[in-house]
């Protein structure tokens, strides 16, 4: 069976929610002190965030998030933020494709996302993405 991509309309999040969970964990893990699943919830609940979610049959294989985001030139991007689960090269393309769709829908010049690891930015080079900024963190000083 093939997989499938679909946008989680705001009225059906509770119902998936619980699902999605360990798929957004395991970016969680990885980014403990940028992550809130209880944020992440209220913002696809308002709308502020749109999770997509990738189906094998009935079962979530992979969870991702979208948000449109103005920048201070006044440009829209399509923001992802959250790519959690498996399966990648079943799904990839149409992720891509959906993201491009939305973000055109919503007058976005661009797609971005971050990264944790470098394979991400081999993965997704293909589809015309390319390193923009890096970003450095420094524990404050007590």
């Amino acid at each position: 069976m093939s997989t499938i991509v679909a946008l989680v309309p705001r009225t059906m999040i509770e119902y998936v929610w619980d699902e999605c969970i360990p798929f957004l964990e395991m970016v969680l893990a990885k980014a403990p002190q940028d992550i809130g699943l209880d944020r992440v919830y209220n913002r696809c609940l308002s709308g502020d965030t749109m999770l997509v979610v990738i189906l094998d049959g009935s079962e979530i294989i992979a969870v991702n998030t979208m948000e449109v985001r103005e920048l201070d030139s006044g440009n829209k991007i399509l923001f992802l933020p959250i790519i959690g689960g498996s399966r990648t090269e079943e799904w990839q393309d149409r992720f891509i494709d959906l993201a491009h769709e939305i973000a055109r829908h919503h007058d976005c010049i661009e797609l971005r996302g971050m990264a944790v690891r470098k394979a991400w930015l081999r993965k997704l080079s293909r589809y015309g993405f390319e390193e923009h900024f890096v970003t450095l963190k420094c524990k404050v000083k007590e």
